[in-house]
C-alpha cells in the first residue's frame, strides 16, 4: 500500500512537471509581451511560436507510442492526451492570434486568406481536425465510441502532415497585399524625441508616388 501511494504521488510530481514544461512557451511569450522583447512585429512573433509549439506537441504526442515499443514500457502513452490537449489549446492560440490580433477588424478576409493562401487553408484544415480529437479525448468518449476511438484518432497523422507546411512557410504575406497591410497595420510612435513613426516615410497610396 505504501509503495502504492508512492507511485501515485511520483505520478502526480511527473505529471504536475509536464504541465508546468507545456505552458513554459506560453510563460514565455506573456513575460515577451509585458517586458516588449517580442520584437517590431509582436503579433507574428506570437503567432508564429503558438504555431510552432502546437506542430512540436502534435509530432511529440506522435512519438509517444514508437517511445513505448522502444522502451518496453506504458509511461509515455499517459502523457500522450496530455500532450494532445496541450497541442490543441497552442494550435487555438496561434488561430485566434490570427483572427484577433492579425485581421483585428478585417474579419471579412478571413475566407479570403483561407481561399488564396495555402498554408493558412492547410493549417485551418489542421485545426479543424483537432477539434473532434480533443472533444473525444475523455475516457468516457472512448467507452461510447468503442473502435471508432482509435479509427477517430487516426486523424493525428494527418494534422502532423499538414502542420509541417505552415511551419516551413517563411511569411505569410506577398509582394501584392502591400496596401492591404498597410490598411491595417499599427503605426506606433517612437518614444524619443521628433516622435517618427513609419507612415511618415511612406507616401499615401492615392498620391499615386512609388517611394519603395
Amino acid at each position: 500500500m505504501v509503495l502504492s501511494r508512492r507511485l501515485d504521488w511520483r505520478w502526480i510530481g511527473l505529471k504536475a512537471l509536464a504541465h508546468a514544461l507545456a505552458l513554459l512557451p506560453l510563460a514565455l511569450l506573456v513575460r515577451g509581451v509585458l517586458g516588449d522583447s517580442l520584437g517590431a512585429d509582436p503579433v507574428a512573433a506570437i503567432t508564429h511560436q503558438t504555431g510552432d509549439w502546437a506542430l512540436r506537441l502534435v509530432l511529440l504526442g506522435l512519438a509517444m507510442t514508437p517511445l513505448r515499443r522502444l522502451l518496453g514500457q506504458a509511461w509515455p502513452i499517459r502523457f500522450r492526451r496530455l500532450v494532445g490537449l496541450y497541442a490543441f489549446f497552442y494550435a487555438s492560440l496561434h488561430l485566434a492570434t490570427y483572427v484577433v490580433l492579425d485581421l483585428g477588424q478585417y474579419w471579412s478576409q478571413i475566407l479570403d486568406d483561407i481561399v488564396k493562401r495555402p498554408y493558412i487553408t492547410v493549417g485551418f484544415a489542421a485545426w479543424l481536425m483537432l477539434v473532434p480529437l480533443a472533444l473525444t479525448s475523455t475516457r468516457g468518449w472512448m467507452r461510447r465510441l468503442g473502435r471508432r476511438w482509435g479509427q477517430l484518432h487516426t486523424l493525428v497523422y494527418a494534422v502532423g502532415v499538414l502542420g509541417v507546411p505552415g511551419l516551413l512557410a517563411p511569411d505569410g504575406g506577398s509582394g501584392g497585399e502591400i496596401g492591404t497591410e498597410r490598411l491595417r497595420f499599427s503605426f506606433p510612435r517612437q518614444r524619443r524625441d521628433r516622435h517618427l513613426c513609419l507612415a511618415d516615410f511612406v507616401a499615401p497610396k492615392e498620391s499615386g508616388i512609388t517611394d519603395y
